[in-house]
């Protein structure tokens, strides 16, 4: 029977509630990451939970019950009978794919015993253990009895009276003496074998503990002390009364009594330290006993009455006579005790229930003392949960669903036999699911879903031959299906959602053939279906969504000819769509999140039931070849994120059509808005998001005069909005944002008074924004971020009371912040940034006490903050930074709630509000920027969330107190361009997350701490232009996230360490301008990361420049310039490819420069008088050509040992001169001195051409030698 939804199922629901607050609060600020945040895949109500048939259950013997549903489709609590089965929702709140089926209607049909286990091989004790018991009464009395008459025959016949009358007492007392003393002890160890042998040995008495707890209520109603004294006392007592007159035949009646409380006592003392079942039946047996002993005694004390009155009446006798009567009395007592006692015990049965119920009750935590009846002081039909037969003796079920249990399920269920119904549901039960369940053959309803059971579903269950409704899921097993699960002929719901099996389904499922309602979904089943599916005839909701099946849809499928719901959503099937269309029952379908390929079967317009239809999120191709003509009742039509092209049929939609969501986002279509869709007019949401749709919006919208949502973003419409969407009356949800639409938003938008969401975000539109749009008063939000709208916001905008988001960033806004927004009172989130606004911040901003996120930067904003906004409690996160705002920032502070807070470039003063620490959950402070003064506050030791703290290019002065280290969370830790002073303390190395640490041009001394080498997640440290000295730790070389490291600007010295080659992440490194002696260190080579810059300037580094600085392959600058380098400069650093700035000025390097270097600028080189080569001067043919220091020595050796021999030559012809002239003396002195006087003189003649070349005189050949006279005139 087709049954219908009810109508406010039919309502279609735009979004789940909580997700679409989530995307009113959280959605963007900024730009909108993707078309997700908006797009609704949980949105439609064909993918939820929300969209199900109630339908009716129908239990024999029960009638039928509608389950009502409250508004978020879930079952309500009244009208519920616990007979009644009903699937729990689970939470799933709207969750794409799922389905859950509360109610079904069943017929009941005829119980196929399932196979049961093997019997047991001890019934043969059944027979033999009460045979011996029964025996036991007879025998004695009537063999035992003969026996003794043959033996005192004699006597009987010969004797006097008095020994008569003893005869006949021992004829009497041996039987008896004989049977409780003898077979007393066969009948307890019948009994206790009995026990053991045909109880479970899995099913002991409990500990201690629980064992005293619950004989309280069976042992001492029969075995108290009060009834234990006057059984003995009674009896003991009698016989010191009669013992002198009737001694032997008061032992005969009372012995046995008393012997019988001893042993009972010692059979109960036995059961209870072997913690044996037994000690339930001991005091009913022993009780019969009992009264079957009184018996023979009363027998005994009247027959002896008789033979006593029959004798002569003497005095003797007479005392006998009253002895015996005091005797009946006592017995007759003894009965009445013993029969109230009996009939305390004839209600067993009951009393087993009950003693199993405590067992079960003490295995629950219970909180909420839903169990607090369950005691032994009522009667058990009165417990709370149970249910009674109609005779009162057995428990027929068990609901305590919903009574805040915990614990674990006891095993000892097992043993209300007579159990039809179980539900422990929506409780917090954990640990395994008992196999013990199994043995319950009554049962008919097990309901266990919604807790936290664990381990693997045991097979057991499969033996419940009358199981009809099993519900056990929403929990944590896990393992496989058994396969027994197939037993179950007579199971009509199977619910296993929401649990962590795996494996595949069994195909013993399709021997269900009475099964209606399949829930397999959510749980981590693989595999395909098996085909064996199609033998569950009467199968109405299959769910088996949010798994991992795979491979085909099996075609059997579509031979469920009673299915109602099939939802197979979210798992991996392959393969095409299979042939469906002989299910004429079926109104839900749900195939979304799979790999189903090829064309939509145009089958599926047989379906004149179908009314939800989502085949979203598929590889499906083809032509949309749908058609709501045929299917009459179809209301949802999902087939976004697909391949489907072509245009949509004119036939798609008839006026009869009762279509009123259809989605095609995300489908990659083209052309122009399709006109075709103007004809379904009974369409309230569409979304055709996320295409390449081209084009204008049509001016025809406006025939879809049931609108509510239109989705038409991220498309690549044209043009202007058209002044016909006004005329959409009933819109609610207006979402155009990535396109291309220009132009103004038109003023016929005010007419839109449902309109509670609009969205233009990322478009062309400029122009004002028209005060008309204040008119719609339902709008919630408000996007226009990205566009060119101008002139300033509408003085009218306080009129959108129900005004949640306002976001109005990267425009071209201008003039002030109109004072009437703080009219908006139920404002959260405020976006006014990136503007060209001006004025100070309204003071009626206080009003705004909802307001959670407010930012403003990037105005030209000014003037001091109203003190007012201090009364805005609920602000979360503020951004004002980037105005010429100023004055103290404490009317910032009222809310203890700040996550955020940004005043970064402004001009605020005073100190930092200690009050700011009370908002505890702060994880981030930018206050830089300003001219703050003071020191940090102390209260700062409470921002333990604390995670970027910003203080950069104030005044703030003092040190840095312990205090901050509290903030073990901190990543970014800016103080630079301040006045801070003192040492960097060491607790910096705790904060184990510190990514930057900037503490430079500050006052800082001391050393640096080689605790900052535990900061691991380093990966800037900046300690640059402070007053620190002493060496590099080489603990920083443990720093391997590190990428900039600058210490410039101190008053480092000592070597490089070496350790730093371990900084393999580094891109910046500047060590100028300290004291760093020796050498450069090789190790360098192994930051191949290196790349902004290695400065090493300014310091007194030695040695030569290491050629493996060439392997720095990356690196851009390169500063080694003022240190006293020398040697030439290596080849290696021209092969840096990526190097584009070098200095290497004011050191000692000498050489000819490689020919990399001649495009590198002079400059780069100077002050290093004896290097030379491009772009210095030329080394060649230059009296600044420099040699090697060995060929330096060498020439000028060779030039000395020249010199000294020429010098040795020019003395030796001086000397030979000076000799031939004394000669030429001597020999005119001696008269030849006037023979030549006339001959023509010989001269010395110089050219001034010669001397200035080089200073040679030429002679004439007259004569060699001129004389001494004319040299001396001359």
């Amino acid at each position: 029977m087709q049954t219908e939804l009810p109508d406010k199922l039919k309502t279609t629901i735009l979004c789940n509630s909580a997700e679409q607050e989530a995307l009113n609060k959280y959605k963007r600020f900024g730009k909108l990451k993707s078309t997700e945040e908006l797009r609704r895949r949980n949105c439609f109500p064909v993918v939820s939970e929300d969209f199900l048939p109630e339908d009716v259950i129908e239990l024999s013997g029960s009638g039928t019950e509608e389950l009502p549903l409250d508004l978020d489709g879930n079952v309500g609590d009244e009208g519920v009978s616990p007979t009644v089965s009903y699937e729990h929702s689970g939470g799933s709140g709207g969750k794409p794919g799922f389905v859950s089926f509360y109610s079904l209607q069943r017929a009941k049909e005829n119980v196929v015993p399932s196979p049961r286990e093997k019997k047991n091989q001890n019934s043969l004790l059944w027979f033999a253990g009460p045979a011996v018991l029964v025996a036991s009464f007879i025998l004695p009395s009537l063999y035992l009895r003969r026996i003794i008459s043959l033996i005192f025959e004699d006597s009987l016949l010969t004797g006097d009276k008095e020994q008569q009358l003893l005869i006949s007492a021992n004829m009497l007392r041996f039987p008896h003496t004989f049977f409780h003393r003898g077979s007393l002890l066969l009948r307890g160890c019948s009994f206790l074998l009995l026990i053991h042998s045909l109880w479970s040995p899995g099913n002991k008495v409990p500990a201690t503990s629980n064992y005293g707890k619950l004989t309280t209520q069976m042992g001492h109603r029969i075995s108290s002390v009060a009834i234990l004294m006057l059984s003995l006392i009674i009896p003991m007592v009698t016989m010191g009364f009669v013992w002198p007159w009737t001694g032997p035949a008061a032992s005969a009646a009372l012995a046995p009594y008393l012997v019988g409380i001893v042993v009972q006592f010692a059979f109960e003392q036995y059961a209870k330290y072997t913690k044996s079942p037994s000690w339930l039946v001991i005091p009913v047996v022993f009780q019969v006993y009992r009264l079957h002993q009184l018996n023979r005694a009363t027998q005994l004390v009247t027959a002896l009455s008789f033979t006593v009155r029959g004798a002569e009446m003497t005095a003797h006798n007479l005392a006998i006579n009253n002895s015996l009567g005091t005797l009946l009395s006592v017995l007759q007592i003894l009965g009445l005790i013993c029969i109230c006692i009996f009939l305390s015990t004839t209600s067993a049965e009951s009393l087993v229930d009950s003693y199993w119920l405590l067992r079960i009750k003490s295995s629950f935590v219970d909180p909420d003392h839903a169990l607090s009846n369950w005691s032994s002081a009522t009667n058990i039909c009165s417990w709370n949960g149970l249910t009674c037969s109609l005779d009162q003796a057995h428990v027929i079920g068990m609901n305590l669903s919903s009574s805040g249990l915990s614990g674990v399920i006891s095993p000892d269920i097992s043993h209300l036999s007579s159990l039809q119904t179980l539900d422990l549901s929506i409780n917090s039960l954990s640990g395994p699911i008992p196999s013990e369940l199994g043995r319950l053959e009554n049962l008919r309803e097990l309901f266990l879903y919604t807790n936290s059971l664990s381990g693997k579903i045991p097979h057991e269950l499969g033996f419940l031959p009358k199981l009809e409704v099993l519900r056990i899921g929403d929990n944590l097993l896990s393992g496989e299906i058994p396969k027994s699960i197939g037993n179950l002929t007579e199971l009509k719901v199977l619910g296993l959602s929401y649990c962590l099996l795996n494996g595949s389904v069994p195909s013993e499922i399709g021997k269900l053939k009475n099964l209606e309602s399949l829930d397999l979904q959510q749980n981590a089943l693989t595999s395909p279906i098996p085909s064996d599916i199609g033998g569950c005839d009467k199968l109405q909701n299959f769910a088996a969504s949010n798994n991992m099946l795979q491979g085909d849809i099996p075609a059997s499928i579509g031979k469920l000819h009673s299915l109602q719901v099939l939802n197979l959503a979210n798992n991996s099937f392959s393969g095409k769509i299979p042939e469906l269309g002989s299910l004429q029952e079926l109104n839900y379908l749900n195939l979304l999140g799979n790999r189903l390929s090829g064309a939509i079967p145009s089958e599926l317009n047989l379906l004149s039931q179908l009314q939800k239809l989502d085949l979203s999120g598929n590889n499906l191709s083809g032509p949309l070849n749908l058609f709501t003509s045929k299917m009459k009742n179809l209301e949802v039509l999902v087939l976004s994120d697909n391949h489907l092209a072509g245009d949509i049929s004119s036939s798609f939609c008839m006026n009869d059509s009762k279509l009123q969501m259809f989605s095609l986002a995300r489908n990659g279509v083209s052309g122009k808005f399709p006109l075709e869709l103007l004809s379904c007019f009974s369409l309230q949401q569409l979304d055709l998001s996320d295409n390449k749709f081209q084009g204008e919006i049509p001016s025809e919208i406006d025939k879809l005069a049931y609108l509510t949502d239109l989705y038409l973003n991220n498309n690549s419409f044209s043009g202007k909005l058209p002044p016909e969407i006004g005329n959409l009356s009933n819109l609610k949800f207006l979402s155009l944002y990535g396109n291309g639409i220009t132009g103004e938003i038109p003023a016929e938008i005010g007419k839109l008074n449902k309109l509670s969401v609009i969205y233009l975000y990322d478009n062309h539109m400029s122009g004002n924004i028209p005060k008309e749009l204040t008119n719609c008063t339902s709008l919630t939000e408000i996007d226009f971020f990205g566009n060119h709208f101008s002139g300033s916001i509408p003085e009218t905008i306080g009129m959108l009371k129900n005004l949640v988001l306002l976001h109005l960033r990267q425009n071209e806004l201008s003039g002030k912040i109109p004072p009437s927004l703080g009219d908006c009172t139920k404002l959260e989130m405020l976006a006014l940034a990136d503007n060209k606004l001006s004025g100070s911040i309204p003071s009626t901003f206080s009003s705004l006490s909802e307001l959670s996120l407010i930012t403003l930067y990037n105005n030209s904003l000014e003037g001091p903050l109203p003190e007012s906004l201090f009364l805005l409690k609920n602000l979360k996160i503020i951004n004002l930074s980037h105005n010429k705002l100023n004055g103290s920032i404490h009317p910032l502070t009222g809310s203890t709630s700040l996550t955020v807070l940004d005043l970064t470039n402004n001009s605020f003063s005073g100190s930092i509000p200690s009050r700011l620490a009370l908002s505890k959950n702060l994880i981030r402070v930018r206050l830089a920027g300003n001219t703050l003064t003071g020191n940090i506050p102390l209260e700062f030791s409470l921002l333990k969330e604390l995670i970027s703290l910003d203080l950069s290019s104030n005044s703030l002065s003092g040190e840095l107190a312990v205090s901050l280290s509290n903030s073990t969370k901190l990543e970014h830790f800016m103080l630079n361009d301040n006045q801070f002073s003192g040492k960097i303390p060491t607790w910096l190395g705790n904060l184990k997350g510190l990514g930057e640490l900037d503490l430079s041009s500050n006052n800082f001394s001391g050393t640096i701490p080689k605790e900052l080498g535990n900061c691991s997640a380093l990966l800037k440290l900046a300690l640059y232009t402070n007053k620190l000295s002493g060496q590099i730790p080489p603990e920083l070389g443990s720093l391997s996230s590190l990428n900039v490291l600058n210490l410039q600007g101190n008053n480092l010295s000592g070597n490089i360490p070496s350790e730093i080659q371990h900084l393999q992440k580094l891109f910046e490194l500047r060590l100028s301008d300290n004291f760093f002696t020796g050498k450069i260190p090789d190790e360098l080579e192994q930051l191949t990361e290196l790349q902004v810059i290695l400065d090493l300037s300014h310091n007194q580094l030695s040695g030569e420049i290491p050629q493996s600085l060439g392997n720095l392959m990356k690196l851009e600058r390169l500063n080694l310039s003022y240190n006293h380098l020398k040697g030439r400069v290596p080849s290696s650093l021209g092969k840096l490819s990526s190097l584009h700035r070098l200095d290497l000025s004011h050191n000692l390097l000498q050489g000819k420069l490689p020919s990399a270097f001649s495009s590198f600028p002079a400059s780069a080189f100077v002050g290093n008088k004896r290097l030379c080569g491009a772009p210095l001067e030329s080394c060649s043919g230059s009296s600044r050509k420099w040699l090697p220091k060995g060929e330096v020595i060498a020439i000028i050796v060779a030039i000395v040992f020249t010199s000294a021999v020429i010098c040795l030559v020019m003395i030796y012809i001086m000397l030979r001169i000076w000799t031939v002239w004394r000669q030429v003396s001597v020999s005119n002195n001696d008269g030849f001195g006037n023979e030549n006087k006339g001959q023509d003189e010989e001269k010395w003649v110089c050219y001034g051409d010669e001397k200035k070349k080089g200073g040679y005189c030429k002679m004439n050949s007259k004569n060699m030698t001129p004389s001494p006279d004319n040299q001396l005139k001359k």
